[in-house]
């Protein structure tokens, strides 16, 4: 059976990666991820299983376990993008990222009523002639100010 060193040598050498790459991302010593590397650590878990996988752009529950499936879908490499992105932006820049976000996974029906209503009653909103009105609700972006900024910062003035 393949040891966790086994999927780690094999995975880094697919990535193109280094393990400096490993280390540097995933803020552990090199001396961890040469004990990860060279079998002495049997498994890895938590925080630095999800940064190891994201790193080596490796399915988590494959480099855990041997089990299933190493590559990673579509999506998921998308979630890294992300993961990666949100991790460089500023605080303010990730609480915007983080509402717009709310405010895409809302149940589907009510995030599209809401963007025509938004758009029907407020045709200044509009992006541009070449946008349909109905594409965005723009009003995430009003004054830099949404209800959700206003109920965090009630909630820290308590």
């Amino acid at each position: 059976m393949e040891t966790l060193a086994d999927r780690l040598k094999k995975s880094l050498a697919k990535s193109g990666k280094k393990k400096t790459d490993i280390w540097k991302k995933c803020k552990v010593s090199s001396s961890a991820v040469t004990h990860w590397f060279n079998g002495s650590t049997q498994e890895l878990l938590g925080e630095h299983l999800l940064c190891v996988a994201r790193v080596l752009e490796v399915n988590p529950d494959w480099l855990a376990t041997g089990e299933g499936d190493a590559s990673l879908s579509a999506t998921a490499k998308f979630k890294n993008q992300i993961v990666e992105s949100l991790a460089t932006m500023r605080e303010d820049d990730v609480r915007h990222v983080a509402e717009l976000c709310e405010k895409l996974t809302r149940k589907q029906g009510s995030a599209r009523d809401e963007r025509k209503h938004v758009s029907s009653h407020a045709p200044e909103r509009r992006l541009g002639p070449n946008i349909p009105p109905d594409t965005y609700d723009t009003s995430l972006f009003e004054h830099g100010r949404t209800d959700e900024t206003d109920r965090l910062q009630e909630r820290k003035k308590r």
